[in-house]
């Protein structure tokens, strides 16, 4: 019986819940906290390096603030669209001061487009991970990356039930084993 039990809580133990970070940036590029490199071209790619100034864990409520590291953002190769560029590729950086890595992730799409002074880049990550939104104006630079970290393991109530029946299978085999030996 110990066995089985053993068994139930170790089907059970794979429930894992997923963890969303908010990860806010910013600068300027004159006073030297922001770097951006490239150009807003087609055929080009575009970076940017900001420095990374909040921590907001969604899951437990806890925000950190302060000088914590820093975001590296950058695109694929850019293709000129309708609404300005889209791009496929390209990856998010997120390091401590110490340059511990706390996140790394790569883009599935994105685009960028400049209306009034202002440019603005919205990008996906791979499985729905994240999204980055990045807004410039004359210098100026807010960077807002919110992403999941960690796989949600839970499995489907159609799984536990079979892994259920399979534990109370064992059970009756196990008993009947027991009472033909007495």
């Amino acid at each position: 019986m110990r066995i089985i039990l053993f068994a139930a809580v170790l089907a059970f133990s794979v429930v894992a819940a997923a963890d969303t970070i908010d990860f806010a940036g910013g600068g300027t590029t004159k006073g030297g906290t922001v770097t951006i490199m490239g150009s807003i071209a087609n055929g080009s790619t575009w970076s940017v390096t900001d420095e990374l100034m909040e921590i907001d864990d969604e899951t437990t409520n806890m925000v950190t603030e302060g000088d914590l590291g820093k975001v590296d953002i950058t695109t694929g190769t850019l293709m000129a669209s309708s609404t300005g560029f889209s791009f496929t590729g390209g990856s998010l950086v997120v390091t401590n001061t110490s340059g511990v890595t706390l996140f790394d992730g790569a883009f599935t799409s994105g685009t960028i487009s400049q209306s009034g002074g202002n440019t603005f880049l919205n990008a996906s990550m791979a499985n729905g991970t994240g999204t980055v939104l990045i807004k410039t104006k004359s210098g100026s630079f807010s960077s807002d990356s919110v992403v999941t970290t960690g796989i949600s393991t839970i499995p489907e109530p159609s799984t536990l039930g079979l892994v259920g029946t399979g534990l109370i299978g064992l059970a009756f085999i196990r008993r009947s084993a027991r009472s033909k030996l007495i």
